[in-house]
């Protein structure tokens, strides 16, 4: 008797059943333990993580974060707005939620992430994913030395001095920058005449460089000239970084300052 193709196929999945049933269990099998790993014990979550957050009533906000081993946090708002700007630090402790994949901290606002691999994920009152303008904002890990977020502290570093120089500001007054994206872990910026950007490269103990920085092409005159030249140097000896206050300073060999910056408190709005 033949059996058509259809009907074959819906006994297949019984007679497999079947035989599974009867296969005898191998001498001292055990059953498997089910999987209790969770983030808390399986990711490598401790570390910086930054990103840029939607802002209600302004341009936006730039969040970092430092997970210590010993659940204390350091904490970084920086909000893109002109009237309510400024850079607020706060430090405490935070706590695993159930299911240990989820903290909170200790702030008044109780803020909540869901800790994934090389990410944290905000989360709203509800406990869900923050999703706005059909985008997921997540905070990407940036390095595993908390001091590493002082470079995402702030949407511009502005240049304050360039030893050598007694001006850092172009003939029309501006002043080269750097900007640094913790999603893309690059940086761009504007030296005195062109634009440049570029990937970072972030090491232990505060290393820093800039390897392959790129440019547009424009010619420059002058002192502008002067000044992308000595800047494009610093760059290029830079070795690591130092953050004290509201100001940044990239180092060279032996520590040597090559550059100054400052904060500067909201996003670039407008092209040099």
């Amino acid at each position: 008797m033949k059996i058509s193709a259809k009907l074959f196929f819906l006994l297949l999945p019984m007679t497999l059943a079947g035989c599974a049933a009867a296969a005898p269990s191998r001498q001292g099998s055990h059953p498997q333990p089910p999987d209790e790993s969770t983030a808390k014990t399986s990711l490598d979550w401790s570390g910086s993580y930054a990103g840029n957050l939607p802002c209600a009533d302004c341009a936006g906000i730039r969040m970092t974060i430092s997970l210590r081993n010993d659940d204390r946090y350091l904490l970084t708002h920086q909000y893109a707005s002109n009237k309510a700007g400024g850079i607020f630090r706060s430090q405490g402790s935070f706590h695993w939620l159930p299911g240990a994949s989820e903290i909170e901290l200790s702030s008044a606002d109780g803020e909540r992430f869901q800790v994934v691999e090389n990410a944290l994920v905000p989360l709203t009152g509800e406990g869900k994913a923050l999703e706005l303008g059909g985008k997921r904002w997540v905070l990407n890990k940036v390095s595993s030395q908390d001091s590493a977020q002082a470079l995402y502290a702030s949407y511009r570093w502005q240049l304050s001095k360039l030893p050598g120089h007694q001006t850092v500001a172009t003939a029309n007054g501006k002043k080269p920058y750097l900007a640094f994206d913790p999603a893309e872990r690059s940086v761009s910026g504007w030296d005195g005449c062109n634009r440049i950007a570029g990937r970072v490269a972030l090491g232990a103990e505060n290393t820093l460089r800039f390897p392959a920085l790129v440019s547009t092409r424009m010619a420059c005159l002058g002192s502008n000239a002067e000044l992308e030249t000595a800047f494009s140097t610093a760059l290029n000896e830079t070795r690591s970084f130092t953050w004290h206050g509201n100001l940044l300073d990239l180092q060279g060999e032996n520590g040597k300052l090559l550059a100054q910056f400052s904060e500067i408190a909201e996003p670039e709005t407008s092209a040099h």
